[in-house]
């Protein structure tokens, strides 16, 4: 018992207080203890009212900043947020003097781990005038398996006072994260599924990119996507729609599934799918990290490297 709190922790504490109950507006909010604190602060999911109900929906982390000063990301929440994290991850700042909260988007990060095999360290700045390149993400050296990235996270995506949210029942804020944490989950599974695409809504627009991968990635990838390849392929016969049926059936053996395995699958063998399912997970990302190669990505005037705008 130390019979005290150091005043810094006690500003993050109240700042942590007005965070929780803006969001607890359009959100379910959960803390994480301090015992258990691995960089994050809440654990929320969206909350959709209806029918004079409260409906539970997507889920995402928040870090409660009480300024816009962010410390780096290294290697070890980098590497969580690379293999590991299933929800996209937001930075709230909290203004307690015009209790207002405004929510940044970490959505660049996402790119920034689909153009590199691993990565060691992510700068990450608030302002425009603190990332001075034409690149964002921006990487430093061409080091693909340590590499080193400087990212401009934009504006934020949310500035709302706890008045504005109490106004609208926290539906502006509810529609504003639908939007951003429906894209960056779409940016988790492209992330798990071999890191082909990403997609980005960065300033207000949509931007998407595509990452070059070798022959041996490309294999990798393609084994994950025969399942649900394989359930087209079902649909289609179901459905009776041979032309379908007969394409899908061609690429499958390409990959490598006969034709006599379709049969057996089509004809509900439950134990030939699970085989095939089995054999796509033992190819997973977590056993075989990428080790390709993504090219520079073009500047862009308007938006993040390598996008096209939407």
């Amino acid at each position: 018992m130390s019979g005290k709190r150091s005043a810094n922790y006690r500003g993050g504490d109240r700042s942590e207080y007005l965070a929780k109950y803006g969001l607890s507006r359009f959100s379910f909010v959960y803390d994480v203890d301090r015992q258990e604190d691995f960089g994050v602060d809440f654990y929320c999911t969206l909350a959709a009212e209806r029918d004079r109900n409260i409906y539970p929906e997507e889920s995402f982390y928040i870090q409660v900043k009480s300024d816009a000063k962010f410390p780096p990301l290294e290697r070890d929440v980098i590497q969580w947020m690379h293999y590991h994290a299933a929800s996209p991850i937001y930075y709230c700042v909290v203004d307690k003097g015009t209790s207002t909260l405004s929510i940044y988007s970490t959505t660049l990060i996402w790119n920034a781990l689909s153009r590199c095999n691993t990565a060691e360290r992510i700068s990450i700045a608030l302002r425009q005038k603190d990332h001075p390149f034409d690149d964002n993400p921006y990487q430093v050296g061409t080091n693909e398996d340590d590499a080193e990235f400087k990212i401009y996270l934009g504006g934020p995506i949310l500035v709302q006072t706890l008045d504005q949210l109490e106004e609208d029942k926290g539906l502006v804020a509810y529609t504003i994260m639908k939007r951003h944490v429906l894209r960056d989950m779409n940016n988790i599974i492209n992330m798990r599924l071999g890191k082909l695409t990403t997609a980005h809504i960065w300033e207000g627009r949509l931007y998407a990119h595509w990452y070059e991968r070798s022959e041996l990635q490309i294999r990798s990838n393609e084994s994950k996507l025969i399942p649900n390849l394989v359930g087209l392929f079902l649909n289609y016969v179901m459905m009776k729609n041979r032309k379908k049926a007969t394409a899908l059936m061609s690429y499958l053996s390409e990959l490598g599934v006969t034709t006599a395995r379709l049969s057996g699958i089509a004809e509900m063998d439950e134990s030939a799918l699970m085989a095939m399912i089995q054999e796509s997970e033992s190819d997973s990302v977590l056993q075989q990290p990428d080790q390709g190669q993504p090219p520079v990505q073009p500047q862009t005037k308007d938006g993040p490297a390598g996008d096209s705008g939407q």
